[in-house]
């Protein structure tokens, strides 16, 4: 109940504030893109990805030493192998998706 008030309070006080705000004007100079103090010509923004196979390699053996770390012992001895297993498979579905099966 309480954080329902509390809520509907907040909710209250911010369309009350919105109401009662001054509106901006809208201007060429406020829509403009700015970018530390410079005028930022606006084009296609080109996206390195070199770096997108290392990433996704780290995730899947993070993924693997997550799953040790927290695991109990006795699941670690008898899963191991099962654990190496989906490493692997993770990792060629990884090298296939990225390389096209070249």
């Amino acid at each position: 109940m309480a954080l329902a008030s509390i809520l509907a309070v907040s909710a209250l006080i911010y369309l009350l504030g919105r109401s009662k705000a001054p509106k901006p004007g809208r201007s060429a100079e406020k829509l403009s893109a700015y970018a530390c103090g410079e005028r930022v010509r606006l084009g296609r923004l080109a996206i390195d990805v070199t770096l997108c196979n290392y990433l996704v390699y780290f995730t899947i053996l993070d993924s693997a030493v997550l799953i040790l770390a927290f695991a109990s012992p006795e699941v670690v001895h008898a899963g191991f192998a099962t654990l190496m297993t989906y490493i692997f498979t993770v990792l060629a579905a990884a090298l296939l998706l990225s390389f096209g099966g070249e």
